[in-house]
């Protein structure tokens, strides 16, 4: 994630986009089908603020990549499969309990990909909050 001098005057935005992003009530289904889902995949099928998440992050990732289409989106692509690589490695491991390993790893790529996104595309960000 790319930092500014200006991020510090960002900061209090930043808590607070993630404070919407975390804490919204809606009942969402993830971005993947539960029926054909893996062992860790099941576990944020049935969770709903991970499902929450998930689907964010998809949302989030899919307004990156419209954005990015016009460029090279070659980049967004590879950082959003070693995104799932990472996550799939380390949440399966057993290094820490599976809900806290999953929630910090989605809190870390909902605020990457709203960051790029109210850089890139601010509109279509703040819709997908509100």
């Amino acid at each position: 994630m790319f930092y500014t001098t200006r991020s510090i005057y960002f900061r209090p935005f930043y808590i607070t986009l993630l404070f919407f992003l975390c804490f919204s009530t809606a009942r969402a289904a993830p971005s993947f089908s539960c029926d054909k889902a893996t062992a860790l995949e099941k576990v944020i099928c049935e969770d709903n603020t991970l499902s929450q998440k998930d689907r964010q992050v998809a949302d989030f990732y899919s307004i990156a990549y419209h954005h990015a289409i016009m460029n090279d989106p070659s980049g967004l692509v590879a950082a959003q499969r070693k995104w799932i690589r990472d996550r799939n490695k380390e949440c399966a491991g057993g290094n820490r309990p599976v809900l806290q390993c999953l929630n910090s790893y989605y809190d870390e790529r909902l605020l990457d990909l709203a960051v790029n996104n109210l850089f890139s595309d601010h509109d279509k960000a703040l819709a997908k909050i509100s």
